[in-house]
C-alpha cells in the first residue's frame, strides 16, 4: 500500500525534475556561443525568464544600463497602450467654423484642421493597408476637398492649423544633426502628414549632362527647389534641405529612372499640410487666404465637422513596432504626455508619462530608465535587460494588454523588421530589433510550439494568438559599444533564441 501511494508522487517529481533540465543548460550553453563569436570589448547584456516557472535562463550583466536602440519601442508602446487603452482612437478632424445657419454659398468660410498626434494620418502604407475609403495620400486630401465643396463653401479666408495638442520642437536636441533630412529622423508634431517626408523621383534626362527631372510626392509646387543634378553613367542622386525651411536642392547624377523615391524629411509639417489642402482646394476652384496657426486671441469654437480621419491605437502600434518606424514612436511618446499632464505634448512630459507608467508595472527599478525620446534614436536613453524582461512579464500577465502587445510585434521570418531573421523559428519569436551605430538589440517572447494537434498546419502564425500551454519566455538580448560587424551580432542574437527553441521544442 505504501509503494503505491508514493509511486505517484515520485513519478510526477521525476518529470518535474527532467523537464527544465534542457532549460537548465541554456546559460552554459549561450554563454559558449557569446565566447565563440569572439566580440572583443562589445558590452554584451542578456536576460530571458520562462514566465511560466519564473525560472532564469540566461543572466548575463542584466542590471547593465544599455543604450536599447530601437528596443525602447518597446516601453513607448507598452506605456500608450496602458495610458491611452486599446480602444483609444486617433481623430483629426476638418471643422467648418463659421458655417452659415441657411447653408447659402459662403465666400468668407473660416476652416480648421486639428490635429490628434496622429502618426498615419496621409501615411501611404497605413492607407493602401486598412484604408477604407481610399488608399493613397492624394484620395485623402480629396475627401477633404470634395467635404468643402459639398459645404457649399466658394472661397476661405483662413485656414487655421491646430497642432497646439503637441509642442512645436520637431526634432530631439540629440538627435544626430547630419542625419535629419532622413526619413527616420522625421519631425514629430501634432498633425503629422505622409510621415512628415517628401519621396522625390528623379527620370534621366534622354541628353547626357542635362538635368534630370524630378518628380515630388504629394505634390508641392509651392516648395523652393534648385536641380544641380546632372544625366550621367551612375545613380547617386540626392537631396539637400537646408536646415529649417523646405528649400530642397537635388545633387549627384541619375543613370535609371527610379522606381523608389528617394525620402527627403519635411520641416513644419502641419504647415506644409495646409498649404497642400490650400493648393489642392485652390484647383478645384476654392481659393484660400491665410494658412496659419491659430493667432493669440483666436477664441475657436465647436464649427462644424467636415471630415474626420480616424486612426485605431492597434494600427499605429503594429507600425510603430513592426516596422520600426521612428515617428510612430515619438507621436506616441507625445501623445501620452499630452494624456498624462494635460499641457502640449513634449519629450520631457512624455518622458515623465513613461517614468509613471513604468513605476506602476516594476516599481522602484524604472527610476534607472533613462528615456530621452519615444524611439531610441537618441544616444542618452538607457535600459538594462533585467527592465526589459520585467516589462514584457508586465505586459503578457496583463490581460487586457498582452494580446494587443504582442500583436505589434514583429513576427521572425513572417513581417516586419524581423521577416528575413530565424525563418526556421516562424512563429515562434514575437519580437523587437534595434540598430544605432555601434548597438544592436532584441527583445521579445519566445513562443514554444504548441503540443496540442493543430486544427489547420497550413495557417499562418497568428502574432495575438495565446501560447496554449502558457510555454513563453521574455528575453532582451543588448549589444552596445559594438566592435565587430552588426551581422555578427546579429546572428549571435538569431542562434541565442535557437538555444532556447533546443530547449524547449518538443523533440523531432
Amino acid at each position: 500500500m505504501r509503494h503505491r501511494q508514493l509511486f505517484p508522487s515520485i513519478l510526477l517529481l521525476a518529470v518535474i525534475l527532467a523537464a527544465p533540465v534542457a532549460a537548465q543548460n541554456v546559460d552554459t550553453r549561450i554563454g559558449d556561443l557569446v565566447r565563440a563569436a569572439a566580440l572583443g570589448k562589445t558590452q554584451v547584456s542578456l536576460y530571458a525568464v520562462d514566465l511560466t516557472t519564473g525560472r532564469t535562463l540566461v543572466r548575463t550583466d542584466a542590471d547593465e544600463a544599455m543604450m536599447p536602440a530601437s528596443n525602447l519601442k518597446l516601453v513607448t508602446s507598452a506605456a500608450a497602450l496602458a495610458t491611452l487603452g486599446p480602444e483609444f482612437v486617433f481623430e483629426t478632424r476638418l471643422v467648418h467654423l463659421n458655417p452659415p445657419k441657411d447653408g447659402a454659398a459662403q465666400n468668407d468660410a473660416v476652416l480648421l484642421v486639428k490635429g490628434d498626434g496622429d502618426p498615419a494620418f496621409g501615411d501611404d502604407a497605413v492607407l493602401r493597408r486598412y484604408g477604407q475609403q481610399v488608399d493613397d495620400v492624394e484620395a485623402m486630401i480629396q475627401l477633404w476637398v470634395e467635404a468643402v465643396k459639398k459645404a457649399n463653401i466658394r472661397k476661405v479666408v483662413r485656414l487655421i492649423i491646430d497642432d497646439s495638442i503637441f509642442d512645436t520642437t520637431f526634432v530631439h536636441p540629440s538627435w544626430p544633426e547630419d542625419q535629419l533630412n532622413r526619413w527616420y529622423c522625421a519631425q514629430v508634431s501634432g498633425l503629422n502628414f505622409y510621415t512628415n517626408c517628401l519621396d522625390v523621383y528623379a527620370v534621366p534626362s534622354s541628353v547626357a549632362n542635362d538635368s534630370p527631372n524630378v518628380r515630388l510626392l504629394p505634390d508641392a509646387p509651392f516648395i523652393s527647389t534648385t536641380n544641380l543634378a546632372t544625366t550621367a553613367a551612375s545613380d547617386t542622386f540626392w537631396i539637400h534641405r537646408k536646415p529649417g525651411t523646405n528649400e530642397l536642392t537635388f545633387r549627384g547624377s541619375v543613370k535609371n529612372r527610379r522606381t523608389k523615391p528617394v525620402n527627403v524629411t519635411l520641416h513644419d509639417p502641419p504647415i506644409f499640410l495646409g498649404r497642400v489642402l490650400a493648393d489642392r482646394l485652390a484647383k478645384a476652384g476654392i481659393a484660400v487666404g491665410e494658412v496659419a496657426r491659430p493667432a493669440a486671441d483666436d477664441v475657436i469654437g465647436a464649427g462644424k465637422a467636415l471630415h474626420v480621419i480616424r486612426t485605431p491605437l492597434s494600427i499605429v502600434l503594429a507600425r510603430c513596432n513592426k516596422n520600426s518606424q521612428n515617428l510612430y514612436a515619438e507621436a506616441l511618446f507625445k501623445r501620452i504626455g499630452f494624456k498624462a499632464t494635460g499641457a502640449p505634448g513634449s519629450f520631457e512630459n512624455g518622458a515623465a508619462a513613461v517614468r509613471l507608467f513604468l513605476q506602476k508595472e516594476i516599481g522602484t527599478a524604472a527610476a534607472s530608465v533613462r528615456t530621452a525620446d519615444g524611439s531610441g534614436l537618441s544616444r542618452d536613453n538607457r535600459v538594462t535587460a533585467r527592465i526589459m524582461v520585467d516589462l514584457l512579464a508586465a505586459m503578457q500577465k496583463n490581460e487586457k494588454f498582452a494580446r494587443p502587445y504582442r500583436a505589434s510585434l514583429s513576427i521572425a521570418g513572417s513581417d516586419g523588421t524581423l521577416d528575413d531573421r530565424m525563418k526556421n523559428l516562424r512563429g515562434r519569436v514575437y519580437g523587437k530589433s534595434g540598430y544605432i551605430a555601434g548597438v544592436s538589440c532584441l527583445s521579445g517572447y519566445y513562443i514554444a510550439p504548441s503540443t496540442k494537434p493543430a486544427a489547420n498546419t497550413t495557417a499562418a502564425p497568428d502574432a495575438a494568438a495565446d501560447a496554449d500551454d502558457g510555454r513563453v519566455v521574455a528575453f532582451s538580448f543588448l549589444f552596445n559599444d559594438v566592435k565587430v560587424s552588426i551581422d555578427v551580432v546579429m546572428r549571435l542574437q538569431d542562434n541565442l533564441l535557437r538555444v532556447i527553441d533546443d530547449a524547449y521544442a518538443p523533440q523531432k
